[in-house]
């Protein structure tokens, strides 16, 4: 039995070389995850806004469908928070340092311009209760000569609730190298 798993992601890039759309599909064993997406752009191709639909096949038969609607707010050239069909948000605060490549997610322009700072703080507003306490993810970074990052240090707290005892954080050390090819 093949116990692989392969994402294969397909863009289609509009006239101005953004992601329009995006098909995302995940394969292992007998299940299939397919993630549809469609992208919206203000006129300084930041992404305001992304529809999503999510599938999950087994052996052929459809399991689950669930929809999505994403808006993303843009201040300084950030992206400060998204909001999940109006009831979770997500918020990021950035530092002063430049942000010359995406680390996060790599996508580089194809969804619109990327931050121009490096994520500082990472907070997940999913409140299954007024009494849970968010997840956070806390990052700090060592620099190249050039300005590149060459690691990254992330320290992230689950959400938890707020009369359980807080989980311990977990570091995660992320190191980047860049070779120049001639």
């Amino acid at each position: 039995k093949n116990n692989a798993v392969l994402t294969v992601s397909r863009y289609y890039l509009n006239n101005k070389n953004l992601a329009d759309s995006c098909i995302d599909s995940t394969y292992y064993a007998s299940i299939t995850n397919v993630i549809i997406s469609k992208y919206q752009y203000d006129n300084n191709d930041y992404k305001i806004a992304g529809d999503f639909i999510s599938k999950s096949i087994v052996n052929d038969t459809i399991t689950s469908i669930s929809a999505n609607q994403l808006t993303y707010q843009i201040a300084d050239g950030n992206l400060v928070s998204y909001n999940i069909n109006g009831y979770c948000s997500e918020f990021f605060e950035y530092n002063d340092l430049q942000n010359k490549l995406d680390i996060i997610s790599f996508l580089g322009t194809y969804c619109g311009i990327m931050n121009k700072n490096l994520t500082k703080t990472f907070t997940s507003g999913s409140h299954t209760s007024p009494s849970t306490v968010t997840a956070k993810k806390d990052y700090t970074y060592t620099l190249n000569s050039e300005g590149f990052v060459t690691e990254k240090i992330t320290i992230y707290t689950p959400s938890y609730h707020a009369t359980s005892q807080k989980p311990n954080p977990e570091k995660i050390i992320t190191t980047y190298e860049y070779i120049y090819q001639e």
